[in-house]
């Protein structure tokens, strides 16, 4: 579940920065995102859906249907979905459940795996949630920090503690440092990185 928190919050905050093709949403104006979560032998992937009303007569397809149609594209298998998390982005319809005929999908893809969990964010900034399990409402599982307060007991500071004790912002330098990397979470490790890379500066 933390998986599908940490990935809605990183679409909901590409959805804001992108530009809107209304096309896509042309019947009801309404945009809605969806996050699908799958088990997978390297961990977990993830997919994501969101809605489209291309075909008026035939009405919209649903958030949580692209979302579980892209994981079949990919030959996921049904048993493997795991989580599926929906948002409205306007924040207007939160907490957002799945429509009937999505839900018909999910009573389908249950036969397969009744264990899939459905989340219902309270609003964008996706703290706080209820999960449906096997038509029934739960308590959400108490989160683990995140990665990084998890190593630091603190998310990342606004100063950079320097070698010398004192701190300066991270940008009060003209000299930069680039570190090549791949990462969903800036982490304890990253900062030590980066902090390795501060002390090495030469004095100007």
């Amino acid at each position: 579940m933390s998986i599908a928190i940490h990935e809605m919050q990183q679409y909901f905050a590409e959805w804001q920065d992108a530009s809107k093709d209304p096309f896509w949403q042309r019947k009801s104006g309404k945009s809605v995102l969806s996050i699908l979560i799958c088990r997978s032998e390297s961990g977990y992937r993830t997919f994501r859906g969101m809605n489209t009303e291309v075909s008026l007569p035939a009405g919209s397809f649903c958030a949580e249907r692209a979302a579980i149609t892209r994981a079949a594209s990919d030959l996921v298998h049904a048993k493997d979905i795991s989580t599926i998390a929906t948002l409205d982005p306007a924040d207007k319809m939160n907490p957002l459940w799945p429509c009937e005929v999505c839900q018909s999908w999910l009573s389908k893809l249950k036969q397969q795996n009744e264990d899939i969990a459905v989340l219902a964010f309270a609003s964008t900034d996706c703290k706080q949630f209820a999960v449906r399990l096997n038509e029934k409402l739960v308590d959400p599982p108490a989160m683990p920090p995140s990665p990084n307060e998890a190593l630091t007991g603190s998310p990342l500071p606004d100063l950079v503690e320097l070698a010398e004790g004192e701190t300066m912002s991270m940008g009060d330098t003209a000299t930069r440092r680039k570190v090549d990397g791949a990462w969903n979470f800036l982490h304890g490790g990253h900062q030590r990185i980066l902090k390795a890379g501060i002390r090495e500066l030469p004095e100007e």
